[in-house]
């Protein structure tokens, strides 16, 4: 639920990134803000300046990930004294700036790969652990393998459908001229991270996920993650900007196994979300580097 939630930075109106912290390039150019003890303060007023400027002023709520607390923490020279005594409550760690700061390890994150040129037979591609390898056109063998087709953009289209299992294969299953499914371990790291094709480029978004180490061995030079876009996206705003119904509150049940022994634990809940136009307006996302941490 929280990560559906905290999902939403993509509806946001606003955003704040490294232009707009004063660390160069052009607005809305992608690149992520390197989060120091030195500019955290101006990440807090800089998100305040964009809420005001939307007559948004009370009932502000601000998410962070523990890297970002960490660092403000640095900051406080460790005096979490300065956040206030209203802790522990509901992910609740104090107020700064005007802001209720929630603590939240299901925040959204993102990153782009290059991939103008094709893949070379055994190159790699890792996401949260998880080894994607490149093999010969039509020749994929083994979990996790990928065919580069016979055109960078095909190969791209390829190991796009890979990450998202998009032939829903079934684990370790799949076809020489595509892929071969992840096992069934690995597609639970993958949970929750979409990979989409861009021709020369994939991306991918992560909801509920915090923080995700990628890395690749690919032979052609330019085809690397870009690190200035790999970004973990905090969220402030108002409370109440984006609708959430809870029609079932989390529940567990405990039941059988059926001819064997032991129990099953499932958990369930059932809800639905919506960011408005109006609530799209009382939200920051805010894009920080999350190779730099």
């Amino acid at each position: 639920m929280d990560g559906d939630f905290l999902g939403e930075y993509d509806q946001a109106d606003h955003y704040v990134a490294n232009y707009e912290m004063g660390g160069g390039g052009s607005a809305n150019d992608g690149i992520g803000v390197t989060l120091t003890t030195a500019n955290i303060q101006k990440m807090f007023s800089t998100v305040q300046k964009k809420l005001a400027r939307a007559n948004v002023f009370k009932d502000l709520f601000f998410v962070i990930t523990p890297d970002v607390r960490d660092i403000l923490l640095q900051y406080l020279a460790g005096k979490e004294s300065a956040l206030g005594d209203s802790t522990g409550l509901n992910g609740h760690v104090g107020k700064y700036y005007g802001f209720d700061l929630y603590l939240s390890n299901a925040t959204g994150w993102s990153a782009r790969l290059e991939t103008a040129t094709i893949a070379v037979d055994t190159d790699t591609v890792v996401i949260n652990g998880v080894t994607f390898t490149a093999d010969a056109d039509g020749a994929a063998v083994g979990a996790g393998h990928w065919s580069i087709q016979t055109t960078a953009a095909l190969c791209t289209t390829q190991l796009v459908d890979a990450i998202n299992n998009g032939q829903a294969y079934a684990a370790s299953v799949g076809a020489v001229d595509t892929y071969i499914e992840v096992t069934a371990a690995d597609r639970t790291l993958l949970h929750g991270i979409v990979a989409t094709d861009g021709t020369t480029y994939l991306t991918l978004k992560g909801e509920g996920v915090g923080y995700i180490a990628v890395s690749e061995t690919l032979t052609p030079a330019a085809d690397i993650w870009t690190t200035t876009k790999q970004i973990q996206h905090c969220l402030a705003g108002k409370k109440g900007a984006t609708d959430m119904v809870i029609q079932k509150r989390p529940n567990v049940e405990v039941k059988d196994i059926y001819n064997d022994l032991g129990k099953n634990v499932v958990a369930w809940t059932l809800y639905g979300l919506k960011t408005f136009d109006d609530g799209d307006a009382e939200l920051v996302d805010i894009r920080i580097r999350s190779d730099a941490y």
